[in-house]
């Protein structure tokens, strides 16, 4: 497991061990572009104008005689010029997609800029046989000398839950990967809810992603129909429609320009950030106790790990152990962390256990295991990941919260190493313990 594998399977751990943030304060959505805020976009279908306000007006997208219909097949979509180097905006992008559309009713579009380069969008569209929520973006994919990105290419990783994926090479060198199947990954949860998607890389360097789901919204909306409105070849036809801008060397250029000057940002952020979260790992290392130390990989300061004598009690082979800390506020409800339990995203979550220490102050302890004969523990890049964490109200209503986690590659993993895993974390609780309840201890993250 390299450490961007490790990193990803922190933040799914920490997405299903931690409450939904994000989602609380901004409503924002569990997959596919998080949207932040909403427009009003002014587009043009053919000879018609119309204005789609925020508070989701619906319109009718025409069936015009020069408009072309993503019905028919790929080779029959019009190839109207369009100007080469033409930005690619929220407008711009919005635009093309409602020509691509077949006829129907368009309502609630929202757009978010990804700079000059790019833009996503999300919109409902309903052809008269139920609504569905529709996503996607565009933008300018740049990789090369000096940047960090790596040159993109169509893979379809883990397929879980009966999903489908499909990769294909196109004549003119752009490299789709067409996905289709249920949205959620387990399989006793909303089968019915589908989600299908097709993306393009096109050889100029724009990529183009569109998905769509046969309900109005992501989750928590009834199903409106039994499949999604349009079929993969409808989908693939919008994504290498010449309708798209044309990508030449001097946007390619300037993209890459930007890149640079964004990742030296991040760099200065990042160092930045390390200058200010070490001090944390360092006190982490300290309340957890005698052979802790504070982290110093990149991107996980603040953090801290197990040294080689307290890492001897994991299974050879075990490469991460880390543990973390969080300070959230008195209107932090315990109950975001310690629900009824269940799986998801293949990660089993126990109920919290309460328990009294003995000077009488509480705390819940939360386990969470990699489920074994899960679709997500069947790719041999995945990770194993066991972890438990403590929650401890302090005297000021503030919620502390100190998670450990293991992992090792599923490739590697048995049954055996996995049960001599958790005996590692049972031993090191009451570390955790300790660093929970050390008290005095404040949010390094406090809001506005």
């Amino acid at each position: 497991m390299n450490d961007d594998q490790l990193k990803q399977a922190m933040r799914d751990t920490a997405d299903a061990i931690t409450p939904p943030i994000n989602d609380l304060v901004e409503g924002g959505v569990a997959r596919g572009e998080r949207i932040r805020r909403r427009h009003t976009v002014k587009v043009a279908v053919g000879t018609l104008a119309v204005a789609v306000a925020a508070t989701g007006a619906a319109f009718a997208v025409p069936q015009l005689a020069d408009r072309p219909d993503t019905v028919a097949s790929d080779d029959e979509v019009s190839m109207d010029a369009e100007p080469e180097g033409e930005p690619i905006t929220e407008e711009s992008v919005v635009e093309t997609v409602l020509e691509l559309l077949p006829p129907g009713e368009v309502t609630d579009i929202q757009t978010h800029s990804l700079s000059e380069f790019g833009a996503s969008f999300q919109l409902v569209y309903d052809d008269g046989h139920g609504p569905s929520l529709i996503q996607g973006r565009s933008g300018v994919s740049v990789h090369g000398e000096g940047l960090d990105s790596d040159e993109a290419s169509a893979e379809c990783g883990a397929i879980v839950n009966g999903g489908e994926c499909d990769t294909r090479t196109l004549d003119d060198g752009t490299e789709l990967i067409i996905r289709t199947g249920p949205y959620y990954p387990q399989p006793d949860r909303e089968p019915e809810r589908l989600h299908w998607s097709v993306q393009a890389w096109r050889p100029d360097g724009l990529t183009i992603t569109i998905g769509e789901i046969n309900a109005p919204t992501e989750k928590e909306s009834e199903i409106s129909r039994e499949e999604p409105p349009l079929s993969t070849d409808q989908l693939s036809a919008i994504v290498t429609s010449d309708r798209w801008p044309q990508v030449d060397e001097e946007i390619l250029q300037a993209a890459a320009e930007r890149e640079r000057q964004e990742q030296a940002k991040r760099q200065e952020n990042e160092e930045q950030e390390r200058a200010r979260r070490m001090p944390a790992g360092e006190e982490l290392a300290t309340d957890l106790g005698p052979g802790w130390v504070a982290t110093n990989e990149d991107g996980m300061w603040g953090t801290a790990t197990p040294g080689p004598d307290l890492a001897e009690g994991l299974p050879d082979g075990y490469e991460h152990a880390i543990a973390n800390r969080d300070v959230f506020g008195d209107n932090t409800a315990l109950e975001m962390f310690c629900g009824e339990g269940g799986v998801e995203k293949g990660l089993e979550a126990e109920p919290c256990e309460e328990s009294s220490l003995p000077d009488g102050s509480t705390v819940h302890t939360k386990w969470m295991h990699t489920v074994a004969d899960s679709p997500y523990a069947e790719d041999p890049d995945a990770s194993m990941q066991d972890s438990v964490m403590v929650l401890h109200r302090q005297d000021d209503g503030s919620l502390v919260t100190v998670a450990l986690w293991v992992a090792e590659p599923s490739g590697t993993s048995t049954t055996q190493r996995q049960a001599d895993a958790v005996d590692w974390l049972e031993e090191r609780l009451d570390d955790v313990i300790q660093a929970a309840t050390v008290g005095g201890l404040e949010d390094d993250n406090p809001s506005p």
